[in-house]
C-alpha cells in the first residue's frame, strides 16, 4: 500500500487539483493516472448502435455499429468494441451520448433505450461503472471498412474485446426479452420502454 501523502502534499494536491480540466476534457497525463492507480470508478456509457429499431425487425435481421481499436491503443490493440464515451462532469447523460456518437460515428442517434449498469472493476485499463444503452443513427454514419462497420447482431467478431462480449449477451438477452413482452402484450411492452427511456437526472444543488 502507498504512503499516505502528508498534509503539506495534501495541501499542494487540493490546490493543483482546483486547476485539473473535467472530463471528458481532462489533461490526459492525469485521467491516466486515475485509470491506472484506480483511484476512482469511470462512468462510460456504451452505445449499442442498431441499424434500426428493436422491435421493427426478426432479431436475426439486425445489424450492430462496432468501431476498430488499431495496434497502437495502450490497453486493448487490435480488436472491435462497441462505441461510447465517459460521462463529462456537470453533463446530462444524452449530452454525452450524443457527444460520443458524433465523435465515434460522425452523426447523433436517436431512440434511446438505457438497458442495464455493468461493473468492472478488475478490466486492464480502469474500473469501469458503465451505464448500456441501445440506439440508432440519426443519418448515415461515416463507415470505414475495417475501422467502422456494421456486422449482424447475433454474429459477434472474433476479435469483439471480450467484457464487450458479456455486454452484448445481456443487451440480447435484453432485446429477447422486450420481443417477447412485445408478442404476448404490445401494450405492455410499449408501456415498459417508455417507463425506462428517461433516465434519472436532475439539477437539483442539494
Amino acid at each position: 500500500m502507498s504512503e499516505k501523502l502528508s498534509k503539506e502534499e495534501l495541501d499542494v494536491l487540493t490546490s493543483l487539483l482546483k486547476r485539473v480540466t473535467p472530463l471528458p476534457k481532462m489533461e490526459w497525463p492525469i485521467l491516466r493516472t486515475i485509470w491506472e492507480n484506480r483511484l476512482m470508478p469511470m462512468n462510460p456509457i456504451e452505445l449499442f448502435i442498431l441499424d434500426r429499431p428493436v422491435l421493427s425487425a426478426d432479431e436475426g435481421n439486425l445489424r450492430i455499429l462496432l468501431s476498430w481499436r488499431g495496434k497502437d491503443d495502450p490497453y486493448y490493440p487490435n480488436c472491435w468494441h462497441h462505441p461510447g464515451g465517459y460521462l463529462g462532469a456537470d453533463e446530462r447523460i444524452e449530452a454525452a451520448i450524443q457527444r460520443a456518437a458524433q465523435r465515434e460515428i460522425g452523426v447523433p442517434v436517436k431512440n434511446i433505450s438505457p438497458v442495464t449498469m455493468a461493473n468492472w472493476p478488475k478490466i486492464a485499463r480502469d474500473h469501469q461503472w458503465s451505464l448500456l444503452v441501445t440506439c440508432q443513427p440519426d443519418g448515415e454514419p461515416i463507415l470505414k471498412k475495417g475501422k467502422l462497420e456494421y456486422f449482424p447482431f447475433n454474429k459477434q467478431p472474433s476479435e469483439l474485446l471480450p467484457y464487450h462480449v458479456l455486454m452484448h449477451e445481456k443487451v440480447k438477452s435484453w432485446i429477447q426479452f422486450v420481443r417477447c413482452l412485445q408478442g404476448q402484450d404490445p401494450d405492455l411492452c410499449q408501456m415498459f420502454l417508455n417507463s425506462i427511456s428517461p433516465v434519472l437526472e436532475s439539477d437539483l444543488k442539494k
